[in-house]
Formats: structure tokens, sequence, C-alpha cells
């Protein structure tokens, strides 16, 4: 489990990253919050372990990323069924 600090970093790259990805910011608001992301995913790998980190982030993909399968020849798709 994360304790207080590592909550609140979380916290930062989730709203960090969406300001980045969903945001019509100019050029250098984007950038300045590519910074801020990175330097929270720094300081949260730093204070969880590498190892750690790896393994909640790897967890939460697989639990909130949409599923993705593939057909016979090789083409992925997005499975709507859940």
């Amino acid at each position: 489990m994360l304790n207080d600090t590592q909550r609140l970093l979380f916290e930062k790259i989730l709203d960090y990253n969406h300001e980045v990805k969903n945001v019509n910011n100019s050029g250098t608001q984007r950038m300045e919050f590519l910074g801020k992301l990175t330097q929270a995913k720094t300081d949260l790998k730093k204070s969880m372990g590498e190892d750690a980190y790896n393994n909640f982030m790897e967890m939460g993909q697989r639990m909130f990323a949409p599923k993705r399968r593939t057909t016979d020849d090789g083409d992925e798709f997005l499975d709507d069924e859940d």
C-alpha cells in the first residue's frame, strides 16, 4: 500500500498526466506539465523503490487499461466484453 506521501505523489501523477494528454495547453504549458509529471514519477519511484513502483504501475495498467485482444492474423482490437 501507499503511504500518505506516496499517495499524494500518485495523485499528482494522475493530475499532470491528465493535463499533458487531455487539456489544450500551449506548448510551453504542456512542457511544464511534462516536467512536473516526470519529477513526480521520479519522486514516487525513489520513495517506493524501483521494483515496487514498477509492480504498482503494472498492476494499475492491468486493472484499468482497456483489454486488448488479438485476431488470428495478429491484428489487435479492444475487447468490449467484461
